[in-house]
């Protein structure tokens, strides 16, 4: 068997909710991952940036991925992610035997380093058309407009009052995707 692994399509990183108690909330998560599942993406991607991550114990990212995997059920692929503020720990979570990791576990540890130019600019809107679940533009009385579908960046109110960091993407693919079934079942009279 070959020692590759190839995903194709929309495979958005996954929110992890937290209840009051700042514990993982099992409810919540479920219906994310069923809601995205049933929305068509090809796989999901749990324990990078959008999920907060880089702040949570060993123990509460194992618990977060049993979550998931037991929730995903094989439905679709499950990446998980390695993030960390250590190198020594990045490294040692890329080792892990429960996962049978047996590419990419090399470090980058010898000079030169190489890095790019970083320059400011406005990455994300705040604000825009008020859409529903089915992407719907709505009207100022939360009225579907007929035929109006809206998605990403022209769209405002999907994240509530605060802007989820690491989501744009993600919201611009589950979104744009119900958008686009939408206007092709109303092209097509369905």
């Amino acid at each position: 068997m070959a020692d590759t692994f190839q995903i194709r399509g929309v495979v958005p990183p996954v929110v992890v909710p937290d209840t009051p108690d700042h514990e993982l909330d099992v409810p919540s998560f479920e219906r994310l991952i069923n809601y995205m599942i049933d929305a068509g993406v090809d796989g999901l991607f749990f324990l990078g940036s959008s999920g907060e991550v880089v702040f949570s114990t060993d123990e509460r990212r194992d618990q977060i991925l049993r979550e998931a995997v037991r929730i995903v059920d094989h439905r679709v692929p499950v990446l998980a992610g390695i993030i960390d503020t250590e190198t020594e720990r990045m490294v040692a979570q890329g080792k892990d035997p429960r996962f049978g990791r047996t590419t990419f576990l090399q470090t980058i540890d010898t000079p030169p380093f190489y890095y790019g130019i970083e320059r400011l600019c406005v990455h994300i809107t705040m604000g825009g058309l008020l859409i529903d679940a089915d992407a719907r533009v709505l009207d100022r009385m939360n009225d579907p407009v007929p035929g109006l579908f809206a998605a990403g960046e022209t769209t405002g109110g999907v994240h509530g009052r605060k802007r989820l960091g690491g989501n744009a993407l993600t919201d611009a693919f589950v979104f744009g995707r119900i958008a686009g079934a939408g206007a092709a079942r109303l092209a097509l009279g369905r």
